[in-house]
């Protein structure tokens, strides 16, 4: 009994420091590209990743702008009335499922009866944003196994559904300027290779790992981590900071793997991962999962997990 207080308060303590930590959080501001060439096709995307994906294909005959920022959380974002211009003058928006772009669709379409709704995800079979509920927390509820289930987004981080996009892409791109299908045909397959070599090579790297657990804040390397046959373990969802329980229960796992490494993501505070890392004796480290390279990116985050697991 006196040990389940003890965890209860310590993860009371953390949920406070944690709670305190985020009422800091400052907004960041976006900066707009350069005006579209006139003689480019204008293209909007919600994501820099995205943005790369569509460069590849595209090439010179296409101007990306971007509407969530280095460093912005697109789990909170909203455009600006400047980027909402700009989106008024694209010929096309291409969107992967995340929650803005929705509202943002339907304001659009109003203002913008010319633009082309793509979504780049098409065809890829979403994961979901599970909350699993561990064993301490299931005790302290009745035992019951609760989850809570939103789409996953982050599309971008893994081959296969990378290869996806990038046939949608050329599709959409093809669809608008047909007289350049022999060019983004050409495109396609450079990617395509290109992203196949690097799939080779993160795979030879993370099979010695095959079932291990990552530890992360938010979860956004779920895809990354079912092409790899890992398991990602994250600290929140969606932005939200755990529960008492939650956190429990996360510690409780935490310590049993005898995690070394906690990664965060740029777009959240670091502060929060911290104080729970120091509770576990862990390290911070930093995977970005909108680096805007998205291959560079995918080689990236394997190097962090293979040291992370090195090390553990």
């Amino acid at each position: 009994m006196s040990h389940q207080l003890k965890t209860a308060g310590i993860g009371l303590t953390l949920i406070f420091a944690i709670s305190m930590l985020n009422a800091c959080k400052g907004d960041k501001k976006e900066q707009l590209g350069p005006p579209s060439d006139p003689d480019k096709l204008r293209i909007m995307v919600s994501v820099p990743p995205l943005a790369n994906l569509v460069s590849k294909i595209g090439g010179d005959h296409v101007h990306v702008d971007t509407l969530v920022d280095k460093g912005q959380d697109p789990h909170t974002f909203s455009p600006s009335p400047a980027q909402m211009k700009t989106l008024g003058r694209a010929n096309i928006l291409f969107t992967v499922g995340m929650p803005f772009e929705g509202s943002l669709i339907d304001k659009i379409t109003d203002t913008n009866a010319g633009i082309t709704v793509a979504d780049a995800a098409t065809g890829i079979e979403k994961l979901e944003l599970e909350h699993h509920h561990h064993e301490e927390e299931d005790e302290a509820e009745g035992g019951h196994d609760h989850h809570d289930h939103d789409s996953d987004p982050h599309v971008w981080l893994a081959p296969y559904s990378i290869k996806v996009q990038l046939d949608n892409i050329a599709k959409s791109l093809t669809a608008a300027i047909p007289d350049k299908a022999a060019q983004f045909a050409e495109n396609l397959k450079t990617a395509q290779a290109e992203l196949n070599q690097a799939h080779e090579k993160i795979k030879g790297k993370l099979k010695p790992f095959s079932g291990r657990q990552f530890f992360v804040f938010h979860p956004a390397f779920g895809y990354f981590a079912n092409e790899y046959d890992l398991e990602q373990i994250a600290i929140e969802i969606g932005g939200n900071s755990p529960t008492p329980n939650e956190l429990i229960g996360f510690l409780a796992v935490a310590k049993a793997a005898k995690i070394q490494i906690i990664f965060i993501q740029p777009q959240f505070d670091p502060r929060s991962a911290e104080v729970i890392a120091k509770e576990l004796g862990a390290k911070v480290a930093i995977l970005d999962p909108l680096a805007p390279d998205v291959i560079a990116n995918l080689h990236a985050i394997t190097d962090a997990i293979v040291e992370g697991f090195s090390g553990s």
